[in-house]
């Protein structure tokens, strides 16, 4: 396999290059990649991948070329040491410069056109430009436009295209082509009109295109764009940014802004966001060197609101980078606003601050955005609004409020309508409002409905094919509900589709979740040490993004996977970090746990005494109640059942147990309820 100038690649084809390069490892290929090296090529340092520095041509090597070119023709020792010397090994630079004396004719008009190239030690490239623009002159007028035309077209060009653009006789601008592929400075595959053509190296095309006057180029964009438009629809409709391009060239701005915005939101539709930020910067950069009209507010702010969205799912919802953006569509709403993009504003503001753990701006948000959708009777809007106010009852661990917010978006939830909007708000809003509504349902006990629900949030997920979707909701459904049910069995192949389509699709916010998920489940499995290892790298990855969004309880969990490593000080360091992040960002919705792991870490390392642990286990124990986590209840009426039966008081902690255990109406065989059910037949012995 040949993959030739990797560095003009876009960021989608060299991610499936990439796992081109992934899968070779094991496989009987032999694959060569080119590139200039000012490229960052991220495959090298594999224990399977060679670099090699190509160099110039040795004056042998140089000459063995020089022999290729001229064949059975004769030249002079003096010429082809001129040749050797003014070339100075540049492969391109040998062919062109010895094609060009065989065109000059005799040996003194070849010296002559050998003297007129400056020497390459001065400057190659225009070196190469003044050797190809003699040839191409020499060519003669229709062969030499022909050139400048499909230059402007590009690199490649199909012959339909071309023969759109010039608008000549089939048979002369077969002929006119056939000069260009006689001379070397095209290559064709195929047969005319179905042939495709190809300059034989950037700089022809570079030389060819550089020689047009810059309103003779202008026009030329403008009448192959129009050729676009008129004769290739498919193009239109697949390539936006190809229009764009001659658009922008032509000097026709709004058309290109629109052709633009419309690759833009291609490029998001695939999840191809690097490709769709760079469409959308690029037309909010001509958008800002036009005048000032009634209009230019409102396209800024469509151009906006879809970088918002890219940016979102490529850089995640706490790059300062997100922020900035949505600040900016923000100062642009008007009344005049379309509601869609009002509310996906809205709702982005609101994910900033959840993701960057700042709840008070995130509650705030959440009631603005439930405002703005009743005024407007949405119900997609609704729905979200209901969501988000749910999940952010939840993270203040306000249970009941969330299921109560939660079951109202779900109520609201049309999928056949509300499909669409998963491409506005960065994923389904179905399978969100599962995800939450699960969590909440966990907390307050429910914990058989709560499994269910997570089950259908994946399979609906994994039905709309939907990137972001899928792996948001892998990371809710499967990776953390996985955490609150001590479940760790199949969380690593979660964990591995995650970080998978993350590395395809650039979610770096999620590849890092999927890290910490596969970390933990490592943990639990007997692979303590490369389990923490990679909790601790999943964690540093999550902060890079500017998040700290679950960051109490992935404290907790590094403390706990500490503990088991023998590393009781950075254990206890861990969980004092989580008690701190949790009282900095408000986030209260796993502080009963944090608690509890605190008590327990001090009482088996030793670190205080009994009385201290009962006090820190009695806080957890009212913390849970009061925010009817009854789950969380559960597991600290275990620990602290288990203290006072070692101090003497099994009625005692029987009475405590007896009346959590009593509530649950369902999940006995989670394993929580099991040990609880064992804790109570022991004191029962006892």
């Amino acid at each position: 396999m040949i993959f030739e100038d990797a560095q003009w690649a876009d960021p989608t084809s060299l991610e499936a290059f990439g796992r081109v390069v992934d899968r070779i490892r094991t496989l009987r290929v032999l694959l060569l990649v080119t590139f200039r090296p000012e490229f960052d090529s991220p495959w090298v340092g594999r224990p399977y991948v060679t670099t090699l520095i190509i160099n110039r041509l040795a004056e042998h090597e140089a000459s063995v070329m020089i022999d290729r070119v001229v064949s059975d023709r004769q030249l002079s020792a003096s010429i082809r040491q001129d040749i050797i010397e003014r070339t100075d090994g540049i492969p391109l630079f040998v062919e062109e410069m010895t094609k060009a004396v065989l065109e000059a004719g005799s040996e003194t008009a070849a010296a002559r056109a050998i003297a007129a190239v400056p020497s390459p030690a001065l400057a190659v490239p225009a070196s190469l430009y003044a050797s190809l623009m003699a040839r191409l002159d020499r060519l003669g007028g229709p062969a030499k436009e022909l050139a400048q035309i499909a230059a402007a077209i590009g690199r490649e060009f199909s012959h339909t295209l071309l023969a759109s653009v010039v608008h000549q006789p089939e048979a002369e601008l077969e002929s006119t082509l056939d000069r260009l592929i006689a001379a070397g400075l095209l290559f064709r595959r195929g047969m005319p009109s179905h042939a495709t053509y190809l300059f034989k190296h950037a700089l022809v095309q570079d030389a060819a295109y550089g020689t047009l006057l810059r309103e003779t180029r202008r026009q030329l964009h403008g009448r192959i764009a129009k050729a676009l438009e008129d004769y290739f629809p498919g193009t239109v409709e697949t390539q936006p940014e190809l229009i764009a391009h001659h658009c922008a060239q032509a000097g026709l701005n709004r058309k290109a802004i629109e052709y633009l915005g419309m690759a833009g939101q291609r490029a998001i539709e695939r999840s191809s966001n690097p490709e769709a930020i760079g469409h959308l910067k690029r037309a909010l950069e001509l958008l800002h060197s036009l005048p000032a009209d009634p209009e230019h507010a409102q396209v800024a702010l469509k151009l906006e609101v879809m970088l918002a969205q890219a940016m979102i799912a490529s850089k995640g919802y706490s790059s300062p980078e997100t922020m900035e953006v949505l600040l900016r569509a923000k100062k642009l709403i008007t009344e005049a606003t379309e509601t869609s993009q009002r509310f996906t504003i809205l709702y982005g503001t609101w994910a900033c601050y959840y993701v960057g753990g700042e709840v008070n701006k995130q509650h705030v948000a959440a009631t603005e955005f439930l405002s703005e959708a009743e005024i407007h009777d949405d119900t997609a809007a609704l729905c979200l609004a209901h969501r988000v106010l749910g999940t952010t009852y939840f993270t203040m661990g306000e249970f009941s409020a969330a299921r109560k917010h939660l079951e109202r978006a779900r109520g609201l939830y049309d999928p056949d309508h509300h499909l669409r909007y998963r491409f506005q708000y960065g994923q389904d809003i179905g399978t969100t409002v599962m995800c939450y509504l699960s969590w909440a349902l966990w907390h307050l006990g429910h914990v058989d409905q709560a499994s269910q629900l997570a089950s259908k949030a994946v399979n609906r997920a994994e039905e709309i094919s939907h990137p972001h979707s899928l792996v948001y909701t892998l990371s809710h459904a499967r990776g953390m509900m996985d955490v609150f049910r001590r479940q760790s069995d199949d969380t690593k192949s979660y964990a591995g589709v995650v970080t998978s389509l993350c590395s395809e699709h650039a979610f770096p916010f999620w590849a890092a979740g999927g890290q910490i998920f596969a970390g933990w489940a490592a943990i639990n499995q007997g692979e303590v040490d490369a389990g923490v290892d990679e909790l601790i790298r999943g964690l540093a990855a999550w902060r890079k993004t500017g998040a700290r969004l679950w960051l109490p309880i992935f404290l907790a969990l590094q403390a706990e996977g500490h503990f088991k490593a023998g590393r009781n000080q950075a254990a206890l360091h861990s969980i004092e970090q989580a008690l701190a992040t949790s009282h900095e960002t408000g986030e209260r919705w796993g502080i009963a746990e944090i608690l509890r792991i605190k008590a327990n870490l001090l009482l088996t390392t030793g670190r205080a005494r009994p009385q201290e642990v009962e006090g820190l286990l009695i806080e957890s124990l009212e913390i849970a109640r009061r925010q009817q986590a009854l789950c969380w209840e559960l597991r600290t009426s275990c620990d602290l059942g288990r203290l006072w039966q070692e101090q003497g008081r099994s009625k005692q902690a029987l009475q405590l147990l007896r009346t959590i255990y009593g509530r649950f109406t369902e999940g006995f065989e989670t394993t929580d309820l099991r040990h609880a059910k064992a804790l109570i037949e022991r004191l029962n012995a006892a």
